[in-house]
């Protein structure tokens, strides 16, 4: 882009568009951790669980390439779906664990501890 005042809109830009595509899900995000294992434990509603879990691993992602964050944990590219389901629900079912938590919280936790940057 050689036009720095058109480059200087595209982050906000997309930072808004973030934001809307997750607004849109908001009343889902805002689940705990017992809904989360709700979701996930089961194949009834297995697509929410796995929706929910990509939309972390994703929005993640996003933050760390824009230098908005650190990355919190370091996830190969070819983890498949139900290990992420596996590793989630593992975390959840610790003795102890607080599951009033928001789900996103639990499940960044969960991949942090499962896929540590080493």
């Amino acid at each position: 882009m050689d036009n720095p005042r058109r480059a200087s809109g595209l982050l906000p830009a997309s930072l808004a568009l973030v934001f809307a595509c997750t607004a849109a899900q908001a009343d889902d995000s805002r689940i705990d951790g017992h809904e989360l294992r709700a979701r996930c434990a089961g194949e009834a509603r297995r697509g929410a669980c796995l929706n929910e879990l990509i939309i972390v691993a994703d929005m993640h992602e996003v933050v760390a390439a824009w230098g908005l964050a650190d990355s919190q944990w370091c996830m190969p590219e070819d983890v498949p779906p139900d290990r992420l389901r596996a590793v989630v629900l593992d975390y959840l079912d610790e003795a102890g664990r607080e599951l009033r938590e928001p789900s996103t919280r639990l499940i960044a936790a969960a991949y942090a501890r499962a896929f540590p940057c080493r």
